[in-house]
C-alpha cells in the first residue's frame, strides 16, 4: 500500500496544456525540408558518418577527409579488439598528420577526423547565464 501511494505521487493527472494542443509528437525522422539538397556532392564541404569495422576499411574512408570532408567515426566494432583500435588510431592519427588536419575522440565510441586546415577545439563550451 505503501508503494502504491509512493507512486501515485508521480503520477500526472492531466496532460499539461502545450502537449494537448500539439495533439502528438513531431517525429523529427519524417520531417522534411524543401530546401534541403538532395545529395551532397555539391557541397564545399560535408560531414561524413561511418562506422569502422576493421582496420581496412581506413583507405575508404581516408579518401573522403583526403577531398575535403570531415568524418565521424564510430569505431565500436573494434573496441573489444585492443590491437586493431591501437592500429587504427594510429593511422588515423598519420592521416591527419599527412595532411594537416586533425584527429580528436568525441566520445569514447566515436573519432573526428578533420581535413586541410581544420582544427578541432579541445575546450567544451558552456553557455553563460544572462
Amino acid at each position: 500500500m505503501a508503494v502504491k501511494n509512493f507512486l501515485d505521487k508521480f503520477k500526472q493527472k492531466e496532460a499539461p496544456k502545450d502537449i494537448e494542443s500539439a495533439g502528438k509528437y513531431i517525429d523529427l525522422g519524417e520531417m522534411t525540408f524543401a530546401d534541403a539538397p538532395e545529395n551532397i556532392t555539391n557541397a564545399k564541404l560535408a560531414v561524413r558518418v561511418a562506422e569502422v569495422q576493421k582496420f581496412e576499411d581506413l583507405g575508404d574512408l581516408s579518401v573522403h577527409v583526403y577531398n575535403g570532408n570531415i568524418m565521424i567515426l564510430d569505431i565500436t566494432p573494434v573496441l573489444d579488439d585492443e590491437l586493431a583500435l591501437r592500429r587504427i588510431v594510429a593511422e588515423l592519427k598519420q592521416v591527419a598528420k599527412d595532411i594537416n588536419g586533425d584527429l580528436a575522440g568525441i566520445d569514447k565510441h566515436l573519432l573526428m577526423l578533420t581535413p586541410t586546415g581544420v582544427k578541432i577545439d579541445r575546450h567544451v563550451l558552456k553557455a553563460t547565464v544572462l
